[in-house]
């Protein structure tokens, strides 16, 4: 489907780019993408809520490190408002916009492939816990019905609501898991919300907080009538001119290594996330990503409506994964 960019030299640009980003690239050791855009994952919290809450938002300050889970349950359950048995605002939902399975599984320390036996470990007991404790638990003490109503109300996934309605940018929602790209949103939708940015919630008190970095690339489809006017254009697209461009249009990160080192391209909160990327964890980068994806997806979704435990959702997962994985193993660096 994409064509393979080694006769354009695309491999000499290798050493620019962020490693992860990079690698994201490559199948079967061949480059078929140059990637242009990364990000990192944090927790946002709406301070005016919190103020009208009784809840002192100071001790969510990131100077003091990453809050608890069970800090941001207490705050959570303050926040927490039902008119006619129905949730207006929710505290949090630890599902909502980022918070995905690899959020929570890499904020418990989890590990999603070995490498050495090229397998997928979804099953891997401290993914299992960050299921129980934040979809299946949280659901279940937010009520697993009460919530989905929420959820369609002020959050649906199909359609999509527009960006100024997400449910915090209009005080829905207390705190949510995102990314750099919300800064935008806030500053065009919301510019008078007095918000926080802090690490993602960790289990224990002192555990190294973990965010996890995504991002996009660009490609040329296989048989592409000018497939190098596609190439000069991805070279400077994804290159250093393009990515400064891009970045200051979008708040978002490039993967352009020199360019993480210029200040002036993250005013305020952004610098932030750039700091967080020499510690983030990325996606294992395989030939079946987007099902293995899709799996964990489903294992999540069965967790947060207690249709399937955790643990046997998550053993359904690696099970269906690593059965179509295998034929491209091993993996090539």
């Amino acid at each position: 489907m994409l064509e393979d960019l080694s006769p354009f030299g695309a491999a000499s640009l290798a050493s620019n780019y962020l490693d992860f980003a990079w690698k994201e690239a490559l199948f079967k050791g061949k480059p078929y993408a140059l990637p242009d855009d990364t990000d990192a994952r944090v927790l946002y919290y709406n301070k005016d809520m919190m103020q009208a809450a009784g809840v002192d938002a100071s001790q969510l300050d990131i100077a003091k490190g990453a809050p608890t889970i069970d800090t941001i349950r207490t705050i959570a359950n303050k926040l927490n408002k039902k008119v006619n048995g129905k949730y207006t605002v929710v505290g949090f939902a630890p599902r909502l916009n980022q918070g995905w399975h690899y959020t929570w599984g890499f904020a418990y320390g989890g590990s999603f492939f070995d490498a050495a036996s090229c397998k997928v470990t979804p099953d891997d007991p401290k993914i299992v816990q960050a299921f129980k404790d934040m979809f299946w638990d949280w659901s279940g003490q937010l009520g697993v019905n009460d919530l989905q109503t929420f959820e369609s109300t002020y959050a649906p996934d199909t359609p999509p609501l527009p960006q100024a309605q997400d449910a915090f940018i209009t005080a829905h929602l207390g705190m949510v898991i995102s990314g750099d790209w919300v800064i935008g949103l806030l500053q065009k939708y919301a510019p008078n919300m007095h918000y926080g940015i802090t690490y993602i919630p960790v289990p224990h008190q002192g555990d190294t907080p973990a965010t996890w970095a995504g991002g996009w690339s660009v490609v040329i489809p296989k048989g592409a009538k000018n497939s190098k006017g596609g190439w000069e254009f991805m070279k400077y697209f994804a290159g250093e001119q393009g990515q400064r461009t891009y970045t200051k249009e979008t708040t978002h990160m490039p993967t352009w290594k020199s360019l993480l080192t210029d200040d002036s391209l993250f005013p305020g909160d952004h610098k932030l996330f750039v700091q967080q990327l020499a510690v983030a964890h990325s996606r294992p980068a395989l030939p079946v990503g987007a099902f293995y994806w899709d799996q964990l997806t489903i294992a999540q979704s069965a967790a947060e409506h207690h249709s399937k435990d955790p643990a046997t959702a998550l053993k359904e997962a690696a099970t269906a994964t690593n059965a179509k994985l295998q034929q491209y193993c091993p993996i090539a660096a």
